[in-house]
């Protein structure tokens, strides 16, 4: 068995969503599991600002966010990594689920793709993975 505030330690987490009280959520849990800063933004503009301010190492965003979304966020944060010279893994999430929403997330550049509700547990495993915690 691992400490779970280890686990995440150090980390730097940014998470996007129109949802407040996911953002409240997300931001509890990820400092027990030893995230050392969990930003949060519920549009493109406010996410974009905070990256740029200091990168995150992964980034968590709903597919679907208001005037924009998770896409062009993608394409804000690949300018970033291009700019930096740098890698930030985004986590699609949605309760949007089509057919080939999965595909098409993985191919434009998305790290994972998860449909909501989703674990907590299976949220932080990926997180884990995606930066080479796991």
């Amino acid at each position: 068995m691992y400490d779970q505030s280890s686990l995440l330690h150090g980390l730097s987490l940014l998470a996007v969503d129109t949802n407040r009280d996911l953002l409240s959520s997300l931001t509890e849990v990820f400092q027990v599991f030893g995230c050392t800063q969990v930003m949060s933004a519920t549009t493109i503009e406010e996410a974009v600002h905070l990256i740029a301010i200091a990168p995150p190492n992964i980034i968590i965003s709903e597919i679907r966010l208001a005037h924009q979304n998770g896409f062009d966020l993608l394409g804000q944060v690949k300018k970033v990594e291009a700019e930096r010279q740098i890698r930030i893994p985004v986590v699609a999430v949605t309760a949007y689920v089509t057919r080939g929403g999965r595909d098409c997330a993985l191919a434009a550049g998305f790290s994972e793709y998860m449909t909501k509700p989703f674990s907590l547990k299976e949220l932080i495993m990926v997180v884990a993975r995606l930066t080479d915690r796991a």
